[in-house]
């Protein structure tokens, strides 16, 4: 979305920041994705819906358990039934019902953006690879690209080395 937005003329974009998007997305990368989102499971307890989103969301990296507890907390609704699901729509996944059989090229949009850019990529990424990271770099002399080691899809933002590099860049 924000790549969309600072994409269009006259965006009000004037800083963006891409937490772990790029240019290119590979086929694998969309199947694994499209393997869980939109799924809607029910839980009895916090202790299942827990349990869950630490497996389908394993690439945060290694949060503390405050942290876990911080993402269920404000990641969580409990339905009429009393159940505990994840609070966020299931139709988000209309997209991928299809699957994949072709990337997710998004060079064009990348290409029109104007604005300072920083790249935001969790070094174990199968989302933002290295390479698309690079040719983002490549295409765009001066963008700032800031890789966490140890985390997939996608830096979470709750580390102080996460979130200053983002801080810095929005204040300058």
């Amino acid at each position: 979305m924000g790549m969309m937005l600072a994409a269009q003329p006259k965006s009000p974009i004037r800083r963006l920041v891409v937490d772990d998007i790029g240019g290119y997305v590979g086929v694998e990368a969309l199947q694994r994705i499209a393997a869980y989102v939109g799924q809607d499971p029910v839980f009895a307890d916090r202790a299942g819906l827990e349990a869950y989103m630490r497996e389908v969301n394993v690439g945060y990296g290694p949060l503390t358990a405050a942290q876990w507890a911080h993402v269920i907390e404000h990641g969580h609704r409990i339905d009429e039934n009393g159940q505990w699901r994840q609070h966020y729509d299931p139709k988000l996944a209309e997209p991928f019902r299809e699957g994949f059989s072709e990337p997710v090229a998004l060079w064009p949009l990348w290409d029109l953006i104007t604005c300072p850019v920083m790249i935001l990529r969790g070094g174990l990424s199968d989302i933002l690879t290295a390479e698309t990271a690079a040719e983002m770099v490549s295409r765009k002399p001066g963008t700032i690209l800031v890789e966490f080691e140890g985390i997939g899809h996608a830096p979470m933002l709750m580390e102080p080395e996460q979130v200053n590099p983002v801080r810095d860049f929005l204040q300058d």
